[in-house]
């Protein structure tokens, strides 16, 4: 069984999980690999499944980088039917500190005036940069507006994978942005090297809203363990008070930002509830 969390936040519980046809193993022991497995390797399978959510998104950043995106993959194994039958399992931690990706807004999204901002990277700081399209300017690139002078928005960040739109210059109904996440990244030898992202675009539209991203990181982080969570929320049309309590105590949406900050790195032993 193959459970996956990427350092996104997207959790795959099950991912893989496989079981092969019985095999010999003499009394000196045997290695067993990935090119032993298959039936015309020696080892075939009485059934192997794969989560086609957890196929897709693997493949979709495999495919465009050429290398596994960033994550906990753990591997449980079950060995049956001999003396030495039991259970083991090996967790690989992948870290790729050359990977900045952006996750929201999708280009060419539809946002609110306040929109909230996730991406990827794991470099020791990060700077997130808004600027406005400008319509007077039908050739104008993504790449060219992000660099016009003044910025909507430039905010010098750390650790941080989500940042809530707030400080900058107000974003007005019906414009379109682009917006960059730069890191510095320290490589081998001590030195330091700036990473930069695609640019891409979004519309600030009356369809857009807050909740809509909140809920939509949070599906991400649970959506596959808690299916039917999301659906009583969505199918339920509820709606936030926009008030948030943590340990008794409430919060504003910078600390409940935070929060889901920290929950990201610890999915697997965190559990979501509705009621």
């Amino acid at each position: 069984v193959l459970n996956i969390i990427l350092a996104t936040g997207e959790n795959f519980f099950q991912a893989t999980v496989m079981k092969t046809d019985p095999f010999t193993v003499p009394p000196g022991g045997r290695t067993i690999t990935n090119l032993d497995l298959g039936k015309t390797s020696g080892i075939g399978f009485e059934y192997f499944d794969v989560n086609e959510q957890a196929r897709d998104a693997i493949e979709a950043r495999t495919l465009s980088s050429g290398l596994l995106p960033a994550g906990i993959y753990t591997f449980s194994f079950t060995l049956q039917n001999c003396v030495e039958a039991g259970s083991g399992e090996v967790r690989i931690e992948l870290r790729n500190p050359s990977r900045l990706e952006l996750i929201s807004p999708r280009d060419g999204e539809g946002v609110s005036e306040f929109p909230l901002f996730e991406f990827y990277h794991e470099g020791r700081a990060a700077r997130l940069t808004v600027a406005e399209l400008n319509p007077s300017q039908p050739g104008q690139t993504n790449e060219d507006a992000i660099t016009h002078d003044p910025p909507m928005l430039v905010a010098e960040l750390t650790s941080e994978r989500s940042y809530l739109y707030t400080g900058g210059r107000p974003l007005q109904q019906g414009k379109s942005y682009v917006w960059r996440v730069q890191t510095l990244t320290t490589i081998a030898g001590g030195s330091s090297v700036d990473l930069s992202s695609p640019v891409q675009r979004f519309t600030v539209s009356e369809g857009g809203t807050y909740f809509d991203a909140l809920l939509a990181r949070l599906e991400m982080m649970y959506g596959s363990r808690y299916p039917d969570v999301f659906r009583e929320i969505r199918g339920g049309g509820f709606k936030p008070t926009g008030l948030y309590a943590l340990d008794g105590g409430t919060i504003n949406d910078a600390d409940l930002l935070k929060v889901l900050d920290a929950l990201q790195e610890s999915i697997d032993s965190s559990d979501l509830t509705f009621d």
